[in-house]
């Protein structure tokens, strides 16, 4: 329905010209907004419910939950789309980790503004603009032959990302009970390698296994130091 609205409604798509301030522009106002609009209204009444029984870590894990779906909504199309088995992982520590960050910043700040009746309203503003941006830039680094130079950068705007979100989720969180507690790094760990095996094996189906073996590591490679980023956060949950 925001898509109909923006681009039938409105006209408001991407331009055909080689511009990149109009292309930025499209990404910030034509995804960007749209994307995190769209999970707002989602996490809404989980919003309310998390504000009456005054829990930010619910609060935050639940709007992370969200983006995490959407995500993942989103992944499932990309494959579809393209069958790059590589693709999997990339989007697992990028798109995915941008999408909970985004959405779990906006939606403690959504949070705490219903928790306090609205008093703070503008820090939720401050923030859902700051998202809106960061996702628009992110798409725009990762999109724009113009900024094709500046695309390694990405992987670090989505570190940053993470950081606003694990950082207060670290300082909200309760240490009682915090050896019984199922390992965030632990699921991160295995998770990471089950995907990744998966994704040698399936590859392997169809190339050579030293094309498919050369080709994983090179991915592989490329996202270690974002890895190791989320593993320092991790491991202080």
């Amino acid at each position: 329905h925001l898509v109909m609205l923006q681009e039938r409604i409105q006209g408001f798509t991407e331009p055909d010209g080689s511009d990149p301030l109009a292309h930025l522009l499209y990404f910030v106002v034509g995804v960007g907004l749209r994307e995190e609009v769209a999970k707002l209204l989602c996490f809404l009444p989980l919003a309310i419910w998390a504000a009456r029984r005054r829990s930010p870590v619910e609060g935050m894990t639940l709007a992370a939950c969200v983006g995490l779906g959407f995500a993942f909504q989103e992944n499932i199309g990309y494959l579809h789309q393209s069958l790059d088995s590589y693709l999997a992982w990339v989007r697992f520590l990028t798109s995915s980790v941008l999408h909970f960050s985004l959405t779990g910043i906006a939606g403690y700040f959504l949070y705490r503004m219903i928790q306090r009746k609205f008093h703070g309203w503008e820090e939720f503003l401050a923030a859902f603009v700051a998202v809106v941006l960061g996702h628009g830039f992110y798409n725009s680094l990762i999109t724009l032959p113009s900024l094709a130079s500046y695309a390694p950068l990405s992987p670090i705007l989505v570190a940053i990302m993470a950081y606003r979100f694990f950082d207060p989720l670290r300082d909200v969180m309760e240490t009682v009970g915090l050896g019984q507690r199922i390992s965030p790094l632990g699921v991160f760990v295995i998770g990471s390698s089950l995907l990744t095996c998966s994704v040698l094996v399936s590859t392997a189906t169809y190339l050579p296994f030293r094309l498919a073996l050369g080709n994983f590591a090179a991915s592989v490679g490329g996202m270690i130091a974002l890895s190791f980023a989320f593993i320092s956060r991790f491991r202080d949950l």
